[in-house]
Protein backbone atom coordinates (compact mmCIF):
# COMPACT_ATOMS: atom_id res chain seq x y z
CA UNK A 1 0.00 0.00 0.00
CA UNK A 2 1.57 3.29 -1.17
CA UNK A 3 1.37 6.37 1.35
CA UNK A 4 0.32 9.08 0.00
CA UNK A 5 2.41 12.08 -1.06
CA UNK A 6 0.16 14.20 -2.55
CA UNK A 7 -3.54 14.26 -2.91
CA UNK A 8 -5.87 12.04 -5.32
CA UNK A 9 -8.78 14.04 -6.05
CA UNK A 10 -10.22 11.28 -8.94
CA UNK A 11 -9.61 8.15 -6.30
CA UNK A 12 -11.38 10.42 -3.02
CA UNK A 13 -14.37 11.02 -6.10
CA UNK A 14 -14.85 7.31 -6.74
CA UNK A 15 -14.71 6.19 -2.72
CA UNK A 16 -17.56 8.81 -1.96
CA UNK A 17 -19.14 7.28 -5.63
CA UNK A 18 -19.03 4.09 -3.62
CA UNK A 19 -20.13 4.81 -0.08
CA UNK A 20 -22.95 6.93 -1.59
CA UNK A 21 -24.35 4.24 -4.01
CA UNK A 22 -24.15 1.27 -1.01
CA UNK A 23 -24.87 3.69 2.25
CA UNK A 24 -21.46 2.82 3.53
CA UNK A 25 -20.36 4.76 7.09
CA UNK A 26 -16.63 4.49 5.63
CA UNK A 27 -14.84 2.67 2.90
CA UNK A 28 -10.63 2.25 2.29
CA UNK A 29 -9.55 2.95 -0.79
CA UNK A 30 -7.96 -0.57 -1.30
CA UNK A 31 -11.48 -2.21 -1.37
CA UNK A 32 -12.45 -0.57 -4.64
CA UNK A 33 -8.65 -1.42 -6.42
CA UNK A 34 -6.94 1.54 -5.36
CA UNK A 35 -3.27 0.93 -3.86
CA UNK A 36 -3.02 4.21 -1.55
CA UNK A 37 -3.44 4.43 2.09
CA UNK A 38 -6.66 6.67 1.95
CA UNK A 39 -9.84 6.02 4.26
CA UNK A 40 -13.45 7.99 4.11
CA UNK A 41 -15.30 8.09 7.57
CA UNK A 42 -18.41 10.23 7.54
CA UNK A 43 -17.24 12.45 5.06
CA UNK A 44 -13.89 13.03 6.71
CA UNK A 45 -10.97 12.34 4.32
CA UNK A 46 -8.07 10.71 5.98
CA UNK A 47 -4.66 10.40 4.18
CA UNK A 48 -2.38 8.53 5.17
CA UNK A 49 -4.19 7.66 8.96
CA UNK A 50 -2.13 6.40 11.69
CA UNK A 51 -3.97 5.39 15.27
CA UNK A 52 -1.41 6.98 18.40
CA UNK A 53 -3.52 5.65 21.07
CA UNK A 54 -5.87 4.06 21.92
CA UNK A 55 -8.40 3.63 25.31
CA UNK A 56 -11.74 2.14 26.67
CA UNK A 57 -11.69 -1.51 25.16
CA UNK A 58 -15.17 -3.15 24.40
CA UNK A 59 -16.59 -5.45 21.19
CA UNK A 60 -17.97 -4.46 18.77
CA UNK A 61 -20.09 -6.01 16.40
CA UNK A 62 -19.10 -5.25 12.76
CA UNK A 63 -20.38 -5.51 8.83
CA UNK A 64 -18.13 -4.97 5.80
CA UNK A 65 -18.32 -3.85 2.57
CA UNK A 66 -15.83 -6.52 1.21
CA UNK A 67 -16.24 -9.40 3.84
CA UNK A 68 -19.52 -10.92 4.10
CA UNK A 69 -20.87 -11.33 7.61
CA UNK A 70 -20.92 -9.82 10.65
CA UNK A 71 -17.34 -10.41 13.12
CA UNK A 72 -17.30 -9.47 16.54
CA UNK A 73 -13.70 -7.80 17.26
CA UNK A 74 -12.15 -5.54 19.84
CA UNK A 75 -11.95 -2.16 19.42
CA UNK A 76 -10.77 0.83 20.84
CA UNK A 77 -14.01 3.52 21.72
CA UNK A 78 -12.08 6.27 21.96
CA UNK A 79 -8.86 7.04 19.48
CA UNK A 80 -6.21 9.88 19.03
CA UNK A 81 -5.30 10.02 14.94
CA UNK A 82 -2.67 11.47 12.96
CA UNK A 83 -3.33 12.02 9.56
CA UNK A 84 -3.62 14.35 6.01
CA UNK A 85 -6.93 15.83 5.54
CA UNK A 86 -8.35 16.30 1.87
CA UNK A 87 -6.47 19.51 1.56
CA UNK A 88 -3.51 17.62 2.46
CA UNK A 89 -3.25 19.63 6.14
CA UNK A 90 -1.30 17.38 8.95
CA UNK A 91 -4.19 16.69 11.40
CA UNK A 92 -4.05 15.22 14.92
CA UNK A 93 -7.41 14.79 16.18
CA UNK A 94 -9.37 12.91 19.00
CA UNK A 95 -12.45 10.46 17.50
CA UNK A 96 -14.98 8.70 19.57
CA UNK A 97 -17.75 5.83 19.47
CA UNK A 98 -18.79 4.73 16.57
CA UNK A 99 -16.44 6.86 14.47
CA UNK A 100 -13.51 5.65 16.42
CA UNK A 101 -14.34 1.99 15.85
CA UNK A 102 -15.36 3.00 11.79
CA UNK A 103 -11.82 4.36 11.43
CA UNK A 104 -9.86 1.72 12.86
CA UNK A 105 -11.98 -0.90 10.69
CA UNK A 106 -11.32 1.23 8.02
CA UNK A 107 -7.05 1.58 8.84
CA UNK A 108 -7.31 -1.48 9.22
CA UNK A 109 -7.87 -2.70 5.63
CA UNK A 110 -5.19 -0.10 4.59
CA UNK A 111 -2.55 -2.05 6.20
CA UNK A 112 -3.64 -5.29 4.95
CA UNK A 113 -6.03 -6.70 7.78
CA UNK A 114 -9.52 -7.58 7.59
CA UNK A 115 -12.09 -8.72 10.23
CA UNK A 116 -11.45 -12.28 9.28
CA UNK A 117 -8.28 -11.08 10.56
CA UNK A 118 -9.60 -10.51 13.84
Amino acid sequence: MKHCTNAYPDVIREMRKVIKENKLLGLAANQIGFDVKIIIVNDTVMYNPNILEGSDYAESTEGCYTVEGTHIVLRARNILVHFLDEDFNEQIQDFNGEEAIIIQHETDHINGITIDDK
